[in-house]
């Protein structure tokens, strides 16, 4: 009897003289009512999934949760079970924030200076400010390049990344459509991991060029195929805020992302919200 599944048997058949004979047999005890399904079992290989070689891939536990950090084991983002297929080559992304370091061990190689703009300086070099270190915390997690021996393993580790500097400074509306339209038929994502002041007393949302910008890149970008644009639900669970409250992040053009822990909780941070699609570490 096969264990753990009531009512089945496990058969040799390899005295039944070949496949075609294996077949047969089967097929008449199924006419005849004897058994309702067979199910052969073949030998098989499996590939061992890619594991880079980065020295702080194991610290990474939201790319690969083995209980490093005392958390549940399995509460990641299950990434690395595709990068034997894929690791993002091809897939332009592009930072919106406060910058981006061009020249970092761990990013310079998937950087693509021909696509990149400041709004703060009106120039074409998004490299951040000495105290705006976000942009490039968001691109490493993003597109950190892999299996090069360097830090840390961006979830898409081959992908390209471009910076969009526009939060380092005061912006309108008008410079919020800019950055979001900027390349849209080149750019395959827009990451914004920024929004209003999360202290629970803010209802607001983007201006009309901003909106039309981001309705834009569904129907237009890419070539018709849309862009993608993602924004942080919010970090204000303290302050009691919501991510409805905030007109970008609840937006029908845009994917609300908001935190969940090691263990597979919601942060202490992030906020709730009908808006939120992905909750994710």
């Amino acid at each position: 009897p096969a264990p753990d599944l009531a009512g089945a048997w496990i058969v040799d058949v390899d005295e039944l003289g070949g496949v075609n004979s294996v077949a047969a047999r089967v097929a008449a005890l199924q006419a005849g009512g004897a058994i309702e399904v067979a199910y052969p079992l073949v030998e098989r290989e499996m590939s061992k999934k890619m594991i880079p070689n980065d020295p702080r891939f194991g610290d990474q536990w939201h790319l690969r949760n083995t209980g490093q950090t005392s958390g549940t084991v399995g509460e990641d983002v299950n990434i690395t079970a595709v990068w034997n297929s894929t690791l993002g080559t091809g897939v332009v992304i592009g930072i919106v924030d406060d910058g981006l370091d061009t020249d970092h061990a761990d990013l310079s190689t998937n950087y693509r200076d021909s696509l990149d703009w400041d709004w703060c300086g009106n120039d074409g070099n998004p490299n951040p400010g000495n105290n705006d270190p976000h942009g490039t915390s968001v691109a490493g997690v993003a597109a950190g390049t892999g299996n090069n021996s360097i830090g840390v393993s961006g979830s898409a580790p081959d992908a390209d990344l471009v910076g969009l500097r526009l939060i380092a400074c005061g912006f309108s509306d008008s410079d919020e459509a800019g950055a979001l339209s900027h390349n849209r038929q080149t750019i395959d994502i827009y990451s914004n991991s920024w929004g209003p002041y999360d202290n629970g007393a803010i209802l607001e949302g983007p201006g009309p060029l901003m909106l039309a910008a981001m309705e834009a890149d569904a129907y237009q970008g890419r070539g018709g195929l849309g862009n993608i644009i993602t924004f942080a639900a919010g970090n204000g669970l303290s302050s009691n805020d919501d991510s409805n409250a905030d007109g970008w992040a609840n937006n029908r053009f845009t994917i609300a992302v908001s935190a969940t822990t090691h263990y597979g909780d919601n942060s202490w941070y992030s906020e709730p919200g009908d808006n939120i699609l992905i909750a994710a570490p």
